[in-house]
């Protein structure tokens, strides 16, 4: 049996989500409001059974900046946008390596976009390049399976991380941008990877942000970058007076790391949504595609190769590639492959 949890906001007194969890189950979560380098909120989830083992973790979102320039050279605090998996090996397993010697890892793979996700992440890219033909964008997720020893039992942990941001890469100014990384895992006793995978999603799946929550952190992040970034201009402009052009550099360049860590909480928010909507279509067992023909999205059966849509919103899915219902005189209508 599950019951309905909310998880709450102490400074806002609002709920951050809810979720569906096991009866049995206990939750906490906290909120973190910084002011440090840039305005931020992050938040952390964690319910567990404390019978057992289990446990699910939506670990804080960690926001990163990259900057090396030929004016500036590289920031003590630049890392460079990366992959999930190399964020994983880098940042991630040497502290599951010092906390449970002879961990195993037992499987690491990207998650593939659906097609429709795959074309709206070229359309975005698309875009920015148009104003920024430097601009490197990233939205990549990937799953990690480990195995380790936690109090004398043998238990599994599933590592769902997604990598999102965006760096100009230009070769004369150098590379400057934010990127983003969130996390959520999952453990119980040692189990083979479909049942993790499907555990995993279950509470995943249930998974509902509260928008007015979401809309007045980014309202104050918004603030906060605004008041930063009329700081900054101010202060260029006294420099300006000494050295113009050194001053129109400084602020281009913080004027572009300013955008992108306000980009950075709607970054979040929109892997959210896509990690939130995969795990959903993944539970159950469904994909979404583009309807040419009534302007709409679809829900279809994720197990078949081929899918079919006519003029008239009928549905044929196939896993033959041979197969064309043009070519089916028992057929009517126009029909596209989607």
């Amino acid at each position: 049996m599950a019951k309905q949890v909310q998880l709450y906001d102490q400074m806002t007194k609002a709920a951050i989500l809810t979720m569906e969890i096991p009866q049995s189950w206990e939750s906490w979560s906290n909120v973190n409001w910084s002011m440090q380098d840039g305005a931020s909120v992050s938040y952390e989830i964690k319910i567990w059974n404390p019978q057992g083992q289990e446990q699910f973790w939506l670990k804080p979102s960690r926001t990163f900046n990259e900057m090396s320039t030929p004016f500036f050279g590289t920031m003590s605090n630049s890392v460079p946008m990366m992959p999930p998996l190399q964020f994983f090996s880098s940042f991630i397993l040497p502290d599951y390596q010092r906390q449970f010697p002879g961990l195993k890892i037992l499987s690491s793979e990207d998650v593939q976009m659906s097609a429709q996700e795959q074309q709206q992440f070229n359309q975005k890219t698309a875009m920015l390049r148009q104003v920024n033909p430097y601009c490197e964008c990233l939205n990549q997720t990937a799953n990690v399976i480990a195995e380790y020893n936690l109090n004398g039992q043998i238990v599994n942990e599933l590592l769902a991380i997604t990598a999102d941001g965006m760096v100009s890469a230009n070769p004369f100014a150098g590379r400057m941008g934010s990127w983003s990384t969130y996390m959520a895992t999952y453990r119980n006793a040692k189990r083979p990877k479909p049942e993790m995978v499907k555990e995993f999603n279950a509470l995943a799946g249930t998974i509902r942000r509260n928008q007015e929550w979401e809309k007045v952190t980014g309202d104050f992040i918004s603030q906060s970058q605004k008041s930063r970034d009329d700081f900054i201009r101010r202060s260029q402009e006294s420099q300006s007076r000494h050295n113009s052009e050194m001053a129109r550099m400084q602020q281009e360049t913080f004027d572009y790391i300013n955008n992108s860590r306000r980009q950075t909480f709607e970054n979040q928010q929109r892997s959210s949504e896509r990690t939130s909507h995969m795990w959903s279509e993944t539970l159950r067992g469904v994909r979404t595609v583009y309807d040419p023909y009534y302007n709409r999205q679809v829900e279809i059966n994720d197990k078949f190769n081929h899918t079919w849509m006519n003029n008239y919103g009928q549905i044929i899915q196939t896993d033959s590639h041979l197969y064309n219902p043009n070519s089916d005189s028992s057929l009517s209508g126009n029909w596209n492959e989607v």
